[in-house]
């Protein structure tokens, strides 16, 4: 069985009211329940104001 390490960069654009720390507990939500993977984690968050 082959164990994978995969680096995605996911450029968001969120309302004000809402918390970046939020939205990264919700996609790693997601992939644990739709993909069955062994361990997800938002390693870096940056918050950039254009």
């Amino acid at each position: 069985m082959q164990h994978l390490d995969i680096y995605l960069k996911v450029e968001l654009e969120l309302d004000n009211s809402e918390q970046p720390q939020r939205v990264a507990r919700e996609l790693e939500r997601i992939l644990n329940k739709f993909y069955g993977v062994r361990s997800v984690e938002a390693t870096n968050i940056v918050v950039r104001e254009d």
